[in-house]
């Protein structure tokens, strides 16, 4: 997965070194992926933030809208922040057990939340279904079409 912010110095961005697990990342600057089975309730959040040279991030389950199942999953993730002359990039690998299975088709929602220098929060999606942003909404997300490939095992 590959994230990019043309305009960085715009944006309050993590202080350099931080890195693990984090609670609370959508109040500041990261990035932000849900998936889950099209047609069914339960999905998957996962959140990124953009501290350089690796970031912190997070994972949690959900049965319903913003109906949290858990406070975290804990797994190791290498997020790899960039920052050059295109912009801030964050790569990260998923493993596939954290994903729904790839013979079905998945709803996706990719959003940002971007804090700029005098703390100002705006929210960004590939769409905004309701009049405020809510990143949780699945009408916004986008549907991608089964079957994929068979994954290849993530150590």
């Amino acid at each position: 997965m590959h994230f990019a912010i043309a305009q960085p110095q715009d944006l309050r961005l993590p202080e350099h070194g931080l890195q693990g697990v984090a609670d609370g990342l959508w109040q500041h600057t990261c990035f932000e992926c849900f998936v889950g089975l099209s047609g069914h309730s339960a999905y998957t959040e996962f959140n990124f933030s953009p501290s350089l040279p690796t970031g912190q991030w997070t994972c949690y389950h959900f049965s319903h809208e913003r109906v949290r199942q858990d406070t975290g999953v804990p797994l190791s993730l290498k997020p790899r922040t960039e920052q050059g002359a295109s912009g801030l990039h964050l790569r990260v690998q998923l493993p596939w057990s954290l994903l729904p299975a790839p013979q079905q088709a998945w709803d996706l929602g990719l959003s940002t939340v971007t804090e700029s220098q005098d703390g100002q929060i705006t929210h960004w999606a590939l769409r905004h279904d309701r009049a405020q942003a809510d990143f949780h909404h699945r009408a916004s997300w986008m549907r991608i079409a089964a079957p994929w490939p068979n994954p290849t095992p993530t150590p």
